[in-house]
């Protein structure tokens, strides 16, 4: 899984709660270094923040969609932006779903990333 989270602490948090549950994730904090790492090792799940340094999250999902990747990975975006519909359509990339930094914790996002790791039918975990 691909953490791209460019707060420090709140990226950290992301990694500890995943990694506890068993899911190997890498953080990047840029939208530069998200690219270059999806072009070299395609994610299971892609969690993307939408405020980053230089370019933003909006920029990620156009150079993936300009490029043909990860239209078969499910997109988890983690935002403290107030999206409209507008942006939503931007920002569909395949399965994409839209979490709220004000209402969805960490473990919000754990929950949902095992719910998607899990296969069809397999409900021992």
């Amino acid at each position: 899984m691909l953490i791209v989270e460019d707060d420090p602490s709140l990226g950290r948090i992301l990694e500890e709660t995943l990694n506890h549950q068993g899911v190997p994730t890498q953080l990047v904090r840029t939208a530069q270094a998200a690219v270059e790492r999806i072009r070299h090792t395609k994610p299971k799940i892609l969690l993307l923040d939408l405020m980053l340094p230089g370019d933003s999250g909006f920029t990620v999902i156009e150079r993936l969609r300009g490029e043909g990747l990860l239209a078969d990975t499910p997109l988890l975006v983690y935002t403290a932006l107030d999206l409209n519909l507008q942006d939503h359509e931007r920002l569909q990339l395949g399965h994409t779903e839209f979490y709220s930094k004000a209402t969805s914790t960490p473990q919000d996002i754990q929950a949902r990333v095992s719910e998607l790791l899990t296969p069809a039918g397999d409900h021992t975990r």
